[in-house]
């Protein structure tokens, strides 16, 4: 347990590039705060074109999709939700990107909240939404540009 107020954590292997900054209250951590630099570490973001339907797998959690190069609707349906799984979608084509929960999870964007098994979807060039699961059921939007639908 970290019982100071502020308390800088792991440090690049060379003890030079603080990589968090975690700050408590009583004992308990209240937040971590991301110190990498972006330039830091050798990763290079997950980013798949996708042009026809797919189901999406764990494995995929991180990765950014995009429709470019798709002629129609390309439906992407999210494995069942488990807290932390993150998935994001980028429309690059003029073309509906639909992305379909699982049986008895739901997608929500503030007030606006899809039925069990249902869709949000969207086709303007631009427009992208980062959904993350919460808990077992209930996917949420951690960032959305545009107006998706949501059904």
């Amino acid at each position: 347990m970290i019982n100071s107020v502020s308390a800088t954590q792991p440090t690049w292997p060379d003890e030079s590039i603080p990589l968090m900054r975690v700050t408590t209250s009583g004992g308990a951590i209240t937040v971590v705060d991301d110190l990498r630099p972006l330039g830091a570490l050798p990763l290079k973001a997950n980013i798949r074109a996708q042009r026809i339907d797919h189901t999406l797998i764990n494995t995929e959690s991180g990765t950014l999709f995009t429709n470019e190069g798709a002629t129609g609707t390309v439906i992407l349906t999210l494995p069942a939700a488990a807290i932390g799984l993150e998935y994001e979608f980028y429309i690059q084509a003029n073309q509906t990107f639909t992305i379909t929960a699982g049986s008895g999870d739901t997608i929500r964007s503030g007030t606006n909240v899809s039925t069990a098994a249902g869709t949000v979807s969207n086709n303007t060039v631009g427009n992208m939404i980062r959904i993350v699961a919460i808990n077992s059921t209930e996917w949420i939007a951690r960032t959305i540009t545009g107006t998706w639908t949501f059904a």
